[in-house]
C-alpha cells in the first residue's frame, strides 16, 4: 500500500465533500469531516477499510467511514475510520481507529467511541489542545463552545476547607449509596468543588489522599454531583484518576467545553495544556 497515492486520493475525495484538513478554522475544537462509507476510494483505500474491519471483527460488507485532520502538525490528514453498522455499535458509541503514516506504512495512532448525528455520521471533534505532539479529540452530541482559557485549576482541601456542615448530611448519604461506602473516611480524603453544569450548586471531587489508595504518581477521583436534595456519583467520571503535584494536591483543570451537560476535566502536572491554534484557510 503507497500512502502517498492513498492520502492523495483521499483529499481529491473529501475535496468534493468539504473535507480537507484547511478547512479547521473554527476557535477551539473543530468537527471532522467525514466521506460516507458509501463512497470508495480505490484498492488501496478499501484494503486499509478492510484492515479496520478485520481489527473489529465485523462483516466485510460493514460501511466505514473515514474523517480527515492533520492532528500532528505534518501536513498530511490522519484518517479517522468508523463503522456504519448500528449493530456494532454499542450505546457507548461506534469504535474508531485513527491512521497516521508513520515511517512510510499506516499505523494506528489512536482511537476512540464515537456518537452520531441524526443523519448517521460521526461527530469527532479536534481541540486545539497539544498533548505528546497531537492534538486531542473527543466524540459528542454537543457543539463545540469557544473556550477563552486559561483552563481553571480546580482547589482541593480537607473536608473541614471545603465541605460546609450544612452540606454534610446529604453528601454522606450520597456516599453511602455508592460502592465509595466501603472506602470513605471523612480524613481519609480529598476534597474538590467547582460549578461544572451551571446548576448553580458546585460539584464535589472526592479523591484519595497521598499515600492512602494512590499509585506512585496518582490517585483515584470520583465526581459527586447534586440533583434536588440527593447527591449521586456521576458514572462519567468513576475511575478518574488524578496526578498529584508536589505540594499532595491532586492538579485537575477545567475547561469552558461541555460533554453530556458537565464541563470536562483533565489532569496534568505541567500546568494548562498547550494550545495550537488551527491553521487559518486562505
Amino acid at each position: 500500500m503507497n500512502p502517498r497515492k492513498l492520502l492523495a486520493a483521499i483529499l481529491v475525495i473529501g475535496a468534493a465533500f468539504g473535507t480537507t484538513p484547511e478547512a479547521m478554522s473554527e476557535p477551539n475544537a473543530v468537527r471532522v469531516n467525514y466521506i460516507p462509507g458509501s463512497v470508495f476510494f480505490g484498492g488501496e483505500g478499501d484494503q486499509l477499510r478492510d484492515r479496520f474491519r478485520r481489527s473489529l471483527g465485523v462483516d466485510s460488507s460493514t460501511r466505514v467511514a473515514a474523517g480527515l485532520a492533520d492532528i500532528n502538525f505534518d501536513g498530511r490528514a490522519e484518517l479517522f475510520l468508523t463503522t456504519e453498522a448500528r449493530e456494532y455499535c454499542p450505546n457507548a458509541g461506534c469504535d474508531t481507529a485513527i491512521y497516521s503514516v508513520v515511517d512510510g506504512v499506516w499505523k494506528v495512532v489512536g482511537g476512540l467511541r464515537t456518537v452520531s448525528d441524526e443523519d448517521g455520521v460521526p461527530l469527532i471533534y479536534v481541540r486545539e489542545e497539544v498533548v505528546d505532539g497531537m492534538r486531542t479529540y473527543y466524540s459528542s452530541y454537543h457543539d463545540p463552545i469557544e473556550n477563552p482559557g486559561p483552563d481553571q485549576l480546580m482547589k482541593f482541601g480537607t473536608a473541614d476547607e471545603m465541605i460546609t456542615d450544612a452540606e454534610w448530611p446529604g453528601l454522606v448519604e450520597g456516599l453511602m449509596r455508592s460502592w465509595l461506602q466501603d472506602y470513605w473516611d471523612r480524613d481519609r480524603w480529598l476534597y474538590g468543588r467547582h460549578a461544572l453544569n451551571d446548576d448553580g450548586i458546585d460539584e464535589v471531587l472526592i479523591t484519595s489522599a497521598p499515600g492512602i489508595g494512590c499509585s506512585n504518581l496518582s490517585c483515584v477521583t470520583h465526581l459527586y454531583s447534586k440533583k434536588g436534595d440527593r447527591w449521586f456519583l456521576l458514572e462519567t467520571y468513576v475511575w478518574f484518576d488524578a496526578l498529584i503535584g508536589d505540594d499532595g494536591l491532586p492538579k485537575i483543570y477545567v475547561r469552558d467545553e461541555f460533554r453530556e451537560g458537565y464541563r470536562t476535566i483533565y489532569t496534568n502536572l505541567g500546568g494548562p495544556r498547550e494550545r495550537v491554534p488551527f491553521p487559518v484557510s486562505e
